[in-house]
């Protein structure tokens, strides 16, 4: 272990992730597609990540000083802004208090389970999802079927999303 090992002291850890398959993983969440409408998104707390439909909120958020030394590394939600003695806007992680900030109600989820806390919803942004292949399919096959002026035109989007799937199974 070496001569300034300490058995008294705490174990520190540092930890590697070789992760696979980030872009399937990516190409497999799911995307606003339609379906755009102001709400009160009274239910942004408890709604399951595989909903239909999402939220982007504007709220104001309150970090407790009782997480300010666990958080004090890594805060949560970030913010655009010109730090002090600085001309240029910089992403920034503080312990202070957000007025109006924006974010995707699975984030606020996560920063509310770790103790951020909500003092008001100013509004949300309601959307339908899908993951992208469900969105290209449903944006490309089905408008565009419906507007074939002839069968040829009607099958062509079917067929081409249908042969691009199956030929990226076949490369596997």
């Amino acid at each position: 272990m070496g001569e300034d090992y300490n058995p008294e002291k705490e174990d520190v850890y540092l930890m590697y992730y070789d992760i696979n398959n980030l872009y399937g993983w990516a190409m497999a969440q799911y995307l606003p597609y339609g379906g755009f409408e102001w709400d009160d998104a009274k239910d942004y707390l408890t709604l399951p990540e595989d909903s239909e439909y999402e939220y982007i909120l504007e709220v104001d958020l309150e970090y407790p000083e009782s997480l300010h030394d666990s958080h004090k590394d890594l805060p949560l939600c970030p913010e655009h802004a010109c730090p002090p003695g600085s001309k240029q806007r910089k992403l920034l992680t503080t312990l202070k208090a957000k007025h109006k900030y924006v974010i995707h109600y699975r984030s606020l989820q996560q920063a509310v389970r770790l103790g951020v806390r909500v003092t008001k919803v100013h509004r949300a942004l309601k959307f339908k999802t899908g993951t992208l292949a469900q969105v290209l399919y449903r944006l490309e096959t089905t408008e565009k079927r419906k507007n074939g002026k002839n069968t040829f035109e009607q099958q062509q989007y079917k067929l081409c999303n249908n042969a691009h799937i199956w030929e990226n199974y076949g490369k596997r």
